[in-house]
């Protein structure tokens, strides 16, 4: 099995972030490394809207205390920031924790594969969380995070996750209101009554650190 290098990153600015993930991309294909992937967790100060690698994007907004960055994953525009906490898994091929076949998954799998770290780390913390598919995981089948993954021309695999913390998805559309006000962002409208987060379950506000330990686990 890989050994897998943890690293915490509190207050993590987006445009680092976004290097960090492209970095360790090539460098979990290096021969010379110990270990060959990279579990990442994070947060960003303030607030941020978070476009999908294949979003257009809004022309540059005035102002406004709302961030606009970009993934390298393709997946949903959602908000990130203040109350949620980000996770990058890196690995040298999309089959890495499972097999030494870089082909041993396939592509439609990988999602289904690499959520159940996040699922153990919720059950950890009694909490139901629940993959139906596509690009969420829910609890009685609200939406607690979001899930994506994009392999590049390598083969390396970067598995990234959005976990809604103190706060949850329904800012999204106010987020999108500040940053976007003409529209050209397409995004699904969540609601408080479709959305939780990590504080709502379980009645307290867990810190970045705790998150990573049950992640960790």
């Amino acid at each position: 099995m890989l050994a897998v290098d943890l690293i915490v990153e509190p207050d993590a600015a987006p445009a680092f972030s976004l290097a960090a993930d492209r970095h360790f991309m090539h460098a979990v294909q290096r021969a010379s490394r110990t270990r060959n992937a990279v579990l990442r967790v994070y947060n960003f100060r303030g607030d941020v809207l978070a476009l999908g690698r294949y979003h257009v994007a809004p022309p540059e907004p005035a102002p406004s205390g709302v961030q606009l960055s970009r993934r390298h994953t393709g997946g949903r525009t959602i908000p990130f920031g203040d109350g949620f906490v980000g996770l990058s898994l890196v690995l040298p091929h999309r089959s890495a924790l499972f097999s030494a076949d870089p082909f041993a998954l396939a592509p439609h799998q990988v999602i289904n594969r690499y959520v159940r770290g996040l699922l153990e780390g919720c059950k950890l913390a009694q909490i139901p969380a629940f993959y139906p598919g596509r690009d969420f995981v829910t609890v009685d089948g609200r939406i607690l995070a979001m899930v994506s993954f994009e392999i590049d021309e390598n083969g390396a695999l970067l598995f990234n996750a959005v976990v809604a913390n103190t706060r949850d998805f329904s800012v999204l559309p106010h987020f999108l209101e500040t940053v976007d006000p003409t529209g050209i962002v397409k995004a699904e409208m969540l609601t408080p009554e479709s959305t939780t987060s990590l504080a709502r379950e379980l009645g307290t506000r867990l810190s970045l650190a705790d998150v990573a330990a049950l992640l960790q686990r």
